[in-house]
């Protein structure tokens, strides 16, 4: 059935040496070259055989053969079908996968989960398999040990609520959905952010008001952008008014000559000489400064190097303290090792009576620090970044005023009739940069739009994730959970349960498996595993209610359980043949289901007639090995 991984593989290398590699036949070995497993299973309304090969050439073990009918109890053929297992597509090709076959034919949809990362995956089959089968090596030593790593997260609650059929599943679905609604909104988010970024760059526009992570957005006139030019700041509409009027101006000026204009030119030279001498002094300055901030960036870098390296010495050195380490050095007493006079461990005066921090006392200030640190390294990064940007527009500037320059002397070393050139240049840049900039004025519209709705999607996102946030349990739920945890403590009676009065034992509201309640006076009730409290037999009839619990509740509860269970050894730790006699005797009373047991009775007749006396069940005895040479060769079947 796929759920080998119960017992720490896959495929053939989980199976015993006598299905892949020899037989014994008295004391003669014979070598396996071809074996396959067959297993005839109903869901009540109709029956299936699976096949699978151990060892077969030119057959791999995740090949499947399901045959659509009783192979095994009938002689009659029947439409056979190839699937595989154990690779991608096994839960989820439709065609192909087997897992997905099997969940069709158990009449369950299993649903979607999140896995640790906090994607979508699905609650796949060998995952509430451990819920009810149980084998010898492993699957003893706790609830669920033998759960295979799938990713999902919570896993071992999954699969619980999945069989209890619980309400609060269907909240985990809608976080889920929730989730990934999310992830996409902060990914269009991101794009858009990216988007404004990009556009700023390109016309040298600085964003203001727009986070890279979404937020509730009141106002869109909170963001804009803002514009530097000839020394001055703009918002977009009072740059484009600007560039009109400028436009305008110079229309009118062109159509004078160069000799009309000499004057104004001469002027005009003189002022711009002026501003580029002033520019390039301030834009010295400006580098000069972000040399300085990139130097203070550095040695608060390096001070938070130095804070993290104290306080990961100072945690490890709480760490031994609370595990009750001591240290042997004198000075950790404060006494000279030469003298044995006390010594004060702080670096003070004598005269000035100070007490020096704990270390719990360093640990919380140097956190602090730290947090400090953080705090001034990003400001300092984005100052930088700031200035960084402002002295590129700056030198945008300054380019800008030196082709002036060099347009308004050509005009005066020019013919005096013509028109100005450097008037003609001015008007060309203004009409180019004014159609810019009223094209980019509609583009920022068109992405404060899409803005807009992200901000109102993200608005419902976080109302609905506050109302997923309460109390995810459902009266239905509790109710199913308080009949489990009855059933439980019923059963743990039963089956002569001792190390805890019962009164101290509960099914966990978080976890749904048994812990121990502790309740102090005056304190929040603290809750740890049942296991850690219970003696080694007592922690086996734990299992033996707690599985046998699940499975009536889920049935009286109309979960979806499987009913069916399937122990194999299930007297451990040497539990009292009379409590292993009532633990077949209430599996014998769950007539809904099937129940199959693996068990030796300590190879004693005794302790099997007492154990199952006045039980009605089916035995299947093995006398001595179970894969031995048929008696009869007209037996051996080769379909």
């Amino acid at each position: 059935m796929g759920f080998e991984e119960l017992i720490g593989g896959k495929n053939e290398k989980t199976m015993q040496s006598v299905l892949k590699d020899a037989v014994v036949d008295d004391e003669i070995n014979h070598r396996v070259t071809q074996s396959a497993i067959l297993l005839q299973i109903s869901n009540g309304q109709s029956s299936i055989t699976i096949r699978r090969s151990v060892i077969m050439e030119h057959r791999k073990s995740q090949l499947v053969d399901v045959f659509y009918g009783p192979q095994i109890t009938s002689s009659e053929d029947y439409e056979l079908r190839q699937m595989y297992l154990h690779d991608k597509g096994a839960a989820s090709d439709e065609l192909y996968g087997f897992h997905v076959f099997l969940e069709e034919f158990l009449g369950w949809k299993l649903p979607d989960v999140l896995d640790t990362i906090g994607n979508r995956t699905k609650l796949y089959l060998p995952l509430i398999a451990p819920a009810f089968i149980i084998e010898q090596k492993s699957g003893w030593s706790s609830f669920f040990a033998t759960i295979p790593y799938y990713g999902v997260k919570n896993s071992e609650e999954r699969v619980i609520e999945f069989l209890l059929n619980l309400d609060v599943f269907k909240n985990e679905q809608d976080k889920i959905l929730l989730n990934i609604e999310k992830r996409v909104l902060q990914e269009k988010w991101t794009n858009l952010y990216s988007e404004f970024k990009r556009m700023g760059e390109r016309s040298s526009g600085e964003l203001q008001g727009l986070e890279s992570e979404p937020k509730i957005i009141n106002n869109l006139y909170e963001i804009y952008f803002r514009f530097h030019r000839n020394n001055k700041s703009y918002l977009i509409s009072e740059l484009i008014n600007e560039l009109q009027n400028e436009f305008e101006e110079l229309s009118t000026s062109t159509e004078t000559t160069v000799g009309a204009n000499l004057n104004k030119n001469q002027d005009r030279l003189n002022e711009l000489t002026t501003s580029l001498t002033r520019g390039n002094h301030r834009y010295e300055q400006m580098e000069n400064e972000i040399l300085l901030e990139k130097e203070r960036l550095k040695q608060y870098i390096q001070q938070k190097k130095n804070v993290e390296e104290d306080l990961a010495n100072n945690k490890s050195a709480d760490k031994m303290l609370k595990l009750g380490a001591t240290i042997q050095s004198p000075l950790s007493s404060e006494t000279c090792p030469t003298c044995g006079q006390d010594v004060d461990g702080a670096l003070l005066p004598s005269n000035i009576h100070q007490s020096p921090m704990k270390i719990d006392e360093n640990i919380s200030f140097l956190t602090s620090q730290l947090k400090m640190l953080e705090v001034f390294i990003a400001g300092q990064r984005k100052k930088i970044l700031e200035k960084e940007t402002t002295n590129s527009e700056y030198g945008t500037y300054l380019s800008n005023l030196r082709q002036q320059i060099r347009s308004i002397k050509r005009d005066l070393i020019s013919d005096e009739r013509l028109p100005s050139e450097e008037l003609i240049e001015r008007k060309i840049n203004t009409r180019r940069l004014l159609a810019l900039y009223t094209d980019l004025n509609s583009n920022i519209e068109e992405l404060k739009k899409q803005l807009k709705q992200l901000s109102n999607d993200w608005e419902i996102i976080k109302r609905t994730e506050g109302n997923l946030a309460g109390d995810f349990f459902s009266a239905l739920d509790r109710e199913k959970i308080g009949y489990l945890e009855t059933t439980f403590l019923s059963l743990l009676s039963k089956f002569n349960y001792r190390s805890k009065a019962k009164e101290a034992i509960k099914i966990s509201m978080e976890k749904y498996v048994p812990v121990i309640e502790v309740r102090l006076p005056n304190e929040k009730p603290k809750s740890y595993d049942i296991r850690f409290d219970s003696s080694g037999s007592d922690h086996i009839r734990c299992m033996w209610a707690y599985y046998i619990a699940l499975l009536i509740t889920s049935n009286r509860k109309k979960g979806n359980h499987p009913m069916l269970l399937l122990f194999d050894e299930p007297q451990q730790q040497s539990a009292s043949t009379g409590d292993f006699h009532e633990f077949l005797k209430e599996l014998s009373l769950q007539q809904d289901s099937q129940s199959i047991v693996f068990a030796s009775f300590q190879n004693s007749l005794t302790d099997f007639n007492a154990a199952t006396a006045g039980i009605n069940f089916h035995h299947i005895e093995g006398d001595g090995r179970f894969i031995k040479k048929l008696a009869d060769q007209n037996q051996i079947d080769l379909k």
